[in-house]
């Protein structure tokens, strides 16, 4: 069997390319967005040699990753192996076991997400691992954390049972494929760090995402919905209990700009500002408010973007973590400036640098090389055309979230 490696491995700012408590002498390199909240816990891969066989040659990761890729991808003597690391201290804490072998995140269709409840009073996390590859999972791991101790077990095999008997119910009286010829896929990508309804909202309760699916089918019925999960310890390991039946969600939704409960609290806290605000102006003010509330809303979506995305490759962290902590400030700072009426005070800035957001670009009107035209005139047209563009552009920007839908139903009187 072979074990391929990926063409282009990610690097992260807390890069983990070092020998490890556990490990003997082999060197491990961290996986960026694995990380748990507290810094301490992430997941790594390392090769393993086997009996016999020369050693891994770190230093050419390091020169050449695509060389690397080539030399050890295709050989059978090297095993890919998925470890839990202890990132403070670095140590090896246990090797992640998985139903098949694992080829390296970022190769081909291939990724590993790793997502982490929040710890309880003795410090104990649970975490669950999704081992993704194109249209179905390789492996979901639910982990049990305490200290050092590590306890792991297979969830993917009875929660794809509970999809398939809950696509056959949905199914049931139309014409649709057999519930088994579906493919199960579980999300944790996009979940917050702590969720209402969608990702962990306390140590021991995980709500699920999951996608049911036949691939390139345009014909049959896809299903999306939440599995409510209860997890506890148990002496063969950490178990999940399905609480009630799967929990349908509407097929087209527009994606939230935050799960997060803390957001949601502040979101809608800001909605009531918004609308006491609204009630105590006149109609003209009215108008200048909603158009600077879509404008302030459009600026914390962008942030949202840029934070998650500057995260993706350069941070142990969750990247959706680190996007949700930057909507929620934006949001509680909106909120608190309402004392000015917003029309007044400064618009609220997010802290992501400017110079990274990304540009749009619009063709420039072309002017003939023979043109006689005075400067003045020129600066003119072109100023003018660039008003027209811009205001084509700005009625074309989406506007999301709960807080945008208000904005967009408000009546102007």
């Amino acid at each position: 069997m072979k074990h391929p490696l990926p063409l282009k491995l990610r690097r992260t700012a807390q890069r983990l390319d070092c020998l490890l408590s556990g490990l003997g002498d082999r060197k491990a390199e961290i996986v960026a967005g694995t990380g748990s909240p507290d810094g301490r816990l992430a997941l790594a891969w390392t090769l393993r040699p086997s009996k016999d066989t020369e050693p891994v040659d770190r230093n050419l990761l390091t020169k050449d990753r695509e060389k690397f890729k080539d030399t050890y991808g295709d050989d059978e003597r090297y095993f890919v192996e998925i470890v839990l690391v202890d990132h403070k201290n670095n140590k090896s804490l246990a090797t992640i076991k998985l139903a098949e072998s694992w080829s390296l995140p970022g190769y081909g269709h291939e990724s590993l997400i790793a997502r982490w409840g929040p710890a309880d009073k003795d410090g104990h996390r649970f975490g669950i691992v999704n081992c993704d590859r194109k249209w179905s999972p390789q492996d979901l791991v639910l982990l049990s954390v305490t200290g050092d101790p590590v306890s792991q077990r297979s969830l993917l095999k009875p929660l794809d049972q509970t999809v398939q008997r809950f696509v056959a119910q949905q199914n049931k009286g139309h014409r649709a494929p057999p519930a088994k010829d579906y493919t199960v896929e579980y999300p944790i990508f996009g979940l917050p760090e702590i969720g209402e309804r969608k990702g962990f909202s306390d140590p021991t309760t995980l709500w699920l995402p999951f996608e049911a699916l036949i691939p390139k089918s345009e014909e049959a019925p896809g299903y999306t919905g939440v599995l409510h999960l209860k997890l506890r310890d148990a002496a063969d390991g950490p178990t999940a209990t399905i609480q009630e039946a799967p929990i349908k969600e509407p097929g087209e939704t527009g994606e939230a700009v935050s799960y997060d409960a803390r957001f949601l609290d502040a979101d809608q806290q800001l909605n009531e500002t918004y609308s006491a605000l609204r009630a105590k102006v006149s109609p003209t003010q009215r108008d200048a408010l909603k158009e600077q509330q879509r404008a302030w809303i459009n600026r914390r979506n962008e942030a949202a973007q840029l934070a998650s995305g500057n995260a993706q490759e350069t941070s142990l962290e969750n990247p959706i973590a680190g996007a949700d902590r930057e909507v929620l400030k934006m949001t509680q700072h909106r909120t608190a400036s309402s004392s000015n009426g917003w029309t007044n005070s400064n618009p609220t800035r997010s802290t992501i640098p400017l110079k990274r957001r990304p540009a749009i670009t619009v063709p420039m009107p072309m002017l003939k090389r023979n043109s006689m035209m005075p400067p003045s005139k020129t600066y003119k047209r072109r100023s003018n055309w660039i008003r027209k563009m811009e205001s084509t552009i700005a009625t074309l920007v989406g506007i999301s979230s709960s807080t945008a839908s208000l904005v967009s139903r408000s009546p102007l009187r």
